[in-house]
């Protein structure tokens, strides 16, 4: 009782003054130590810009990261969650990518416990915003880590731009997927943004299949068959569900021209489309229509290997 009386005087003492640091230091050492109870008993003013601050993303991050914790202790899911959006959005060098989907993440979880408390409307709306959110932002790391792939042929400032703030799809399209030919970054925001063009989402399927067999060339055929089955069964798994963006009819006869130029034993590739999910009803659908229609397989892929 003694020790917490000197705590007390010590509190009362040290926030009369107006150093910055030395009160985000405090806030931040008492949530650590588990004595959000004597920040919630701090009536200081300081204290109340710093949250006003924090939640319109006008503070500095070094408070912002110590308030949402606070709000979390506290049991304020709601205003952690905006601040923590408010820090995933904050444009500049502060933190990188990782950083701001880690930010987003907890967002996420703070959002769906203020719902599960409330269930409001507006949080429902604002969770499934920040879903939305962090969904775009794992393929922009998807682009980031794709164009690091790539090296040197890239432009430094690509990567800066990619750290330094989240991106809207249209955004990321433009000037990185299609002008890097990221395909698989591609079909992920065509997906992802529901977007609608067979002829686009099908040459974006045919240069992955073609980027694939390219990278194998000077390889045996086994070697270079197990390769496109496992870069079309892995594709497979993330967009199947979509017909669009999984466009089976158009998959399965490219893969079986292909096949026949490579003079490959093409049963890989219906036993490939079982593995992804594809029904024996709806292949033997397309192979029937592909018989019917007489249309010669003579290949699309030219191999120069």
């Amino acid at each position: 009782q003694q020790n917490r009386e000197k705590l007390a005087l010590v509190l009362q003492h040290s926030l009369g003054g107006d150093d910055e640091l030395f009160h985000v230091a405090l806030y931040d050492w008492l949530i650590n130590a588990g004595e959000v109870d004597r920040l919630l008993e701090i009536r200081s003013l300081y204290l109340e810009d710093l949250k006003r601050g924090a939640v319109s993303g006008d503070g500095n991050v070094g408070i912002m990261d110590l308030l949402w914790k606070y709000y979390e202790k506290t049991g304020d899911f709601a205003a952690a969650a905006q601040i923590l959006c408010k820090l995933a959005e904050r444009r500049g060098r502060d933190y990188d990518l990782q950083h701001r989907i880690e930010y987003l993440s907890r967002a996420v979880v703070s959002a769906k416990s203020s719902n599960v408390r409330t269930g409001a409307s507006a949080e429902g709306e604002f969770l499934h915003e920040l879903e939305e959110k962090l969904e775009v932002a794992h393929i922009q790391m998807q682009i980031l880590q794709a164009l690091q792939h790539l090296g040197q042929s890239v432009p430094h400032d690509a990567f800066l731009c990619l750290n330094e703030e989240l991106m809207d799809f249209s955004k990321l399209y433009e000037e990185y997927a299609d002008r890097f030919n990221l395909s698989e970054c591609t079909l992920a925001i065509l997906h992802s943004a529901g977007y609608n063009d067979p002829p686009l989402i099908e040459n974006v399927w045919r240069d992955i299949i073609n980027k694939e067999l390219d990278k194998s060339k000077g390889s045996d055929s086994g070697s270079r068959m197990e390769s496109l089955r496992t870069k079309i069964a892995q594709l497979g798994k993330l967009h199947f569900q979509s017909e669009r963006h999984f466009p089976l009819p158009f998959l399965l006869r490219f893969l079986e021209e292909t096949s026949c130029q490579l003079n490959w034993n093409p049963a890989w590739i219906f036993t490939m489309f079982r593995r992804v999910g594809a029904s024996i009803s709806s292949l033997y659908a397309i192979y029937d229509r592909l018989f019917k229609s007489k249309v010669s397989l003579s290949g699309n892929y030219e191999d120069a290997s």
